[in-house]
């Protein structure tokens, strides 16, 4: 039996989408390098991660600190105006994502073949659990699998994280594959514990370090790819 655990952000679903959608909204539409402010805006959020993850800061606090600092770099004007409307269109887009149709139907497969399923996730405790929940992940992943950073006091790539996961899958290391978007957190994170990975690499970023079993481009592509081919991930 092969069991199979997902990060949550940019890999059940595109959570860059939202992004550069509130801050297209709230700049009027006068950025155009998508991937570069994607991937600042992302290291920032490395930054203060620990502090809401312990609750120290709420989620909405760091998401308008993070676009203000993007906005002031980018030499937006009147950045902390414009950080706090984007991060409220933001909030607003993560009430209502879902699960796409291609990635619904290798979830669909997965649990009708019962494959043991979890969620392996960074960030603070209340903001996951309500994208579980807006997601509706308990159709194929029971809520005592969803492994959230800040409510087990471990943060990926911290081996004792994918612990916690594999001793509630109670599954070899060898048998289990992480399922996700960050190189570092997901990927190395996974390779230093024997499991197995699928890198969703978005912006087509290099590395250095454990290869990956499996790259996509985005969530689609490695759902139609792996309800074409289930036994890639065996």
């Amino acid at each position: 039996m092969t069991g199979y655990v997902f990060d949550i952000d940019d890999t059940l679903y595109c959570r860059e989408d939202l992004l550069w959608k509130a801050v297209n909204e709230a700049t009027g539409y006068i950025l155009s390098d998508r991937n570069q402010f994607i991937h600042q805006f992302y290291e920032l959020s490395e930054k203060n991660l620990s502090m809401v993850e312990r609750g120290e800061i709420t989620a909405q606090e760091s998401n308008i600190w993070r676009f203000e600092e993007c906005f002031r770099l980018y030499g937006i004007p009147e950045s902390a105006k414009a950080a706090a409307d984007a991060a409220t269109l933001y909030e607003d887009l993560q009430s209502r994502i879902t699960v796409s149709r291609p990635l619904a139907g290798l979830l669909d497969h997965l649990h009708a073949q019962g494959c043991p399923l979890a969620v392996l996730t960074n960030g603070e405790t209340a903001h996951q659990w309500h994208k579980y929940d807006v997601l509706q992940l308990d159709r194929w992943i029971p809520r005592d699998r969803m492994i959230i950073s800040g409510e087990v006091g471990f943060t990926k790539p911290d081996p004792a994280i994918f612990e916690i996961a594999r001793a509630r899958l109670a599954m070899d290391p060898g048998d289990l594959w992480m399922i996700g978007d960050s190189y570092e957190s997901d990927i190395t994170g996974a390779s230093r514990c024997g499991w197995h990975s699928v890198w969703i690499n978005r912006r087509n970023e290099p590395f250095e370090g454990p290869a990956p079993d499996l790259v996509f481009s985005n969530e689609h592509d490695m759902a139609e790819y792996l309800l074409r081919d289930p036994a890639a991930l065996r």
